[in-house]
């Protein structure tokens, strides 16, 4: 039971983000394990959508990474930047 509604809550607070977000958003990726398995490195734009985050390449818009909101282990910011793991 408790589970049907950490979902409903999830959920409803996945709505309210991107009520309030809508748009794209200009970020950098930081070198790190994974980032280097990626091939990920440089500018990016971070669009996010209802249900997931879209890595998108800055110049033609090309969508590179889908990240489904379930599948975010962190996501904080403190004084000088937001951080997405």
């Amino acid at each position: 039971m408790l589970s049907g509604i950490h979902n409903v809550l999830s959920m409803k607070n996945e709505r309210l983000f991107f009520e309030r977000a809508a748009g794209d958003f200009p970020v950098s990726v930081v070198r790190t394990g994974a980032s280097n398995r990626w091939q990920l490195h440089g500018a990016y734009i971070l669009t996010p959508e209802p249900d997931r985050l879209l890595l998108k390449d800055p110049i033609c818009k090309e969508i590179l990474f889908i990240w489904p909101y379930c599948f975010i282990r962190k996501f904080g910011q403190d004084k000088v930047k937001k951080s997405t793991e």
